[in-house]
């Protein structure tokens, strides 16, 4: 029985290639921080059904695009997200992605970028003394949002900033081919912030991964294909992979090996919580993965050693009832 675009059928592609994104990384990154990466773009995959019907290509162009930059692509740090628009996969950078890069860069001191609602006291000018005043009132409705400001301190003691409309910002959001959808969506302030902080990034010192970073994001927001295909276009074609192939990187790529010595239900929770599930939330995802993995079976009760292992072979490999 098959739901469909199955784990086996997208997330273990993209898991065959687990060896050629761990070259990507930046120097330094760990193994471990490697293999979350990994797990959380395939949770993102796995929960998204729009994401499944991702040409496999760009899943692993968007993946190795955020790899590459030393950001987790998806997850609750926000740093970058994989979108789908048709059947392409679009990597965001979050503005949390950006503000780790400026960090991380050496040039830059700090980041302040903050978004102005209606009811704030709010007033700026340029010249030869620049002056920036904000005063928040407390209101943080999205759709009273007016406007977003980042302000730049340069490792030398140089502020630079720069200040966006909304009108602005919704230009440069309906130009995007993920302005509908994703981020945009669920976290336009966080957006609009990072659009703010990409323009003022334009005119200061920058490293090769900032500047790349830079590159894409605004490449992807404005639809620039062309750069996105010349760039991030991995030098490889997704091939079908055997199961014996699929199964040695997909243990590879979660780090959990099954063990003989501990129950088929032993391994399972071993499995969840080797792949960062909160263990509070680790019964919640065995009977979520039972009803993907049945097309909506009752769960049964009790479960017997083989409906275990069932469980255990379609978390880890994606193999189906």
């Amino acid at each position: 029985m098959s739901n469909g675009l199955v784990k086996s059928s997208i997330s273990d592609l993209v898991l065959s290639k687990q060896s050629y994104l761990s070259t990507l990384v930046p120097v330094g990154t760990s193994s471990e921080q490697t293999r979350r990466a990994m797990q959380i773009a395939i949770n993102c995959i796995e929960q998204n059904d729009m994401l499944k019907k991702c040409e496999p290509t760009t899943l692993v162009r968007a993946i190795a695009g955020a790899m590459e930059l030393g950001l987790e692509p998806g997850g609750i740090l926000g740093e970058a997200y994989l979108v789908p628009y048709g059947q392409k996969c679009t990597l965001i950078i979050g503005y949390k992605g950006l503000l780790r890069l400026c960090y991380e860069s050496g040039n830059i001191r700090s980041v302040k970028a903050k978004a102005v609602y209606t009811g704030d006291e709010f007033d700026y000018a340029f010249g030869l003394q620049d002056t920036l005043t904000h005063k928040p009132c407390g209101n943080v409705n999205p759709n009273e949002l007016t406007h977003v400001y980042a302000v730049v301190t340069l490792s030398n003691g140089e502020q630079v900033f720069e200040v966006m409309t909304r009108e602005q910002v919704d230009k440069i959001r309906n130009g995007s081919p993920a302005g509908k959808s994703g981020p945009w969506v669920n976290h336009y302030a966080e957006m609009a912030i990072k659009t703010v902080i990409r323009k003022a990034l334009k005119v200061v010192p920058k490293t090769e991964a900032l500047s790349r970073a830079v590159a894409i994001d605004d490449a992807n927001e404005t639809g620039n294909t062309k750069f996105i295909d010349d760039h991030l276009t991995p030098d490889f074609e997704i091939e079908p992979v055997s199961r014996v192939q699929q199964m040695s990187e997909a243990h590879d790529a979660i780090g959990y090996q099954y063990n003989s010595d501990l129950t088929p239900k032993e391994n399972v929770f071993h499995w969840l919580v080797d792949a960062g599930t909160n263990q509070n939330l680790a019964s919640s995802a065995v009977k979520n993965a039972w009803n993907k993995m049945t097309n909506g079976k009752d769960f049964p009760a009790p479960p017997t050693d083989q409906d275990w292992k069932a469980i255990y072979d379609y978390l880890a490999f994606g193999v189906t009832l």
